[in-house]
């Protein structure tokens, strides 16, 4: 049987969004992480372009394509990217708040 690394997580609270960044990070292993963390940019405090989310996108969703998927990038992403920026932007982030915002722009 192959060895699994499996992570037991434990409710804390970050900092700020970087640091909220770096622990989830650690956890996740991808090809050409170069390509993330160039369009990421958590650390640099940049704003998102629409060319860094569809880099992502493209990044990620390698493995599967769709006309649809690309739709819901579109609607649910990019038309909102002044909204993720400011939160981005944001210090102190109410991380039930920002899910819930999350959660509530996805379904709407």
């Amino acid at each position: 049987m192959e060895d699994i690394e499996i992570p037991i997580l434990s409710r804390s609270s970050a900092e700020d969004f970087e640091q909220f960044i770096k622990f989830w990070s650690n956890l996740y292993d991808y090809p050409n992480m170069e390509d993330y963390n160039l369009n990421i940019k958590y650390a640099q405090g940049e704003k998102y372009k629409e060319d860094n989310i569809w880099k992502l996108y493209r990044w990620r969703g390698r493995y599967s394509k769709s006309e649809s998927k690309e739709l819901t990038v579109k609607d649910k992403i990019i038309d909102r990217i002044d909204e993720i920026n400011k939160l981005k932007s944001q210090k102190d982030i109410d991380l039930d708040q920002f899910f819930g915002h999350c959660i509530t722009k996805c379904v709407s």
